[in-house]
């Protein structure tokens, strides 16, 4: 354990969620080709476990992380931006460095939210020259990792990233608050499963 990750051992009994039929198809074929990746190479076919979700808050991104992590049985590990972005030059990108090694000592699923603090544009002309060599630093270390290891991403201001990062993505998926009647078949669900335990 490192102060600037928390790790979530996968709960097997969390609540159900419930999304939109595409999206939720995306989903699976993400935590698919996950679970099959040794075949895929096998084949030559090249994949990349790495998935981008990006929205409005409030839409269910952390969620959605949360649930790849139990379908895969892997642990998740969260970035914690908090601890990661430095007013010291350079150590912001040695705590993102850290986190990647770590993140690839073992099978997990590494997620990085709040993604834009750490992932915007280079060309942005308010930022300083430290923000390059932190995307840079992103950059070289995704590309590592990458290759075996399973990366979520969210930001909730998708505008904000840097061309570069979208390119690194396989999979990109835009998640919205849910509708009335997702709430109401989640509500039904976990009435369900409560009607259930109490009997």
């Amino acid at each position: 354990r490192m102060s600037i990750v928390d790790i979530e051992i996968p709960n097997k009994n969390a609540s159900p969620i419930v999304l939109p039929p595409l999206m939720h198809n995306k989903i699976l074929d993400f935590i698919s080709a996950v679970k099959y990746q040794n075949k895929l190479i096998g084949y030559g076919i090249e994949t990349s476990n790495t998935l981008l979700l990006y929205g409005m808050p409030g839409g269910g991104k952390t969620t959605l992380a949360r649930y790849i992590s139990q379908q895969t049985g892997l642990p998740l590990v969260i970035a914690r931006f908090d601890a990661i972005v430095s007013s010291l030059l350079g150590n912001t990108a040695k705590n993102l460095r850290r986190i990647f090694d770590f993140a690839s000592r073992q099978p997990c699923v590494l997620f990085l939210d709040e993604f834009d603090a750490i992932a915007k544009a280079r060309d942005d002309q308010h930022e300083l020259g430290e923000l390059k060599r932190v995307v840079n630093s992103l950059l070289q270390n995704m590309d590592a990792y990458c290759q075996c290891g399973i990366l979520v991403a969210a930001t909730n201001h998708q505008e904000l990233l840097d061309d570069a990062i979208w390119r690194r993505f396989q999979t990109i998926i835009e998640v919205p608050k849910p509708e009335e009647s997702e709430i109401e078949k989640l509500l039904q669900r976990i009435i369900n499963v409560m009607d259930m335990q109490n009997v």
